[in-house]
C-alpha cells in the first residue's frame, strides 16, 4: 500500500480523502473561514512525525493555524 497524506475529512470520498505522498496538491475553497478550518483540520490529522508545509496568500499563517485549540477540542 502506498503511503498517503490524510486530509482529515472523513466525509470525503476515499479517493479524495487521501493523497499520495510526494506530490504537490492545490486545494481551493470559496470562503476564508473554510480555508482556515481546512488547514487546521488537515494539519491536526497528521501523524506526529509528518512533515507538513502550509503556503498562504495573505497574512501570518501563525495567526490562523490553531493546533492547540483543535487538539483540546478533539
Amino acid at each position: 500500500m502506498d503511503p498517503v497524506f490524510s486530509l482529515g475529512i472523513s466525509s470525503l470520498w476515499d479517493e479524495l480523502r487521501h493523497m499520495p505522498i510526494g506530490g504537490v496538491w492545490w486545494i481551493n475553497v470559496d470562503r476564508q473561514q473554510d480555508a482556515i478550518s481546512l488547514v487546521n483540520q488537515t494539519i491536526a490529522s497528521q501523524t506526529e512525525n509528518a512533515n507538513v508545509a502550509v503556503i498562504g496568500m495573505a497574512g501570518n499563517p501563525g495567526k490562523v493555524i490553531k493546533l492547540d485549540e483543535i487538539s483540546r477540542a478533539g
